[in-house]
């Protein structure tokens, strides 16, 4: 049987943002992008995401591409 989970909303504050991470979870083989973005929450707990990052402007680190529609189908 499968484990149901609490659910919660998300604000989607970049489409663009958006759209990579439900192209990266399908890439990754997550199940949705709530499995995608917990694994990196967990990563972050556990500190395996460095702290400059976090303490900086996310676009200084890296470029978002655009992600095609046939994509995220």
């Amino acid at each position: 049987m499968e484990k149901t989970y609490s659910r919660t909303n998300l604000y989607i504050i970049s489409d663009k943002l958006w759209k990579w991470a439900k192209f990266r979870a399908d890439t990754l083989g997550k199940n949705s992008v709530s499995e995608y973005v917990f694994k990196l929450i967990e990563l972050d707990r556990n500190g395996s995401i460095f702290e400059s990052f976090l303490e900086g402007d996310i676009d200084e680190f890296f470029t978002v591409r655009e992600v095609d529609e046939e994509e995220n189908k």
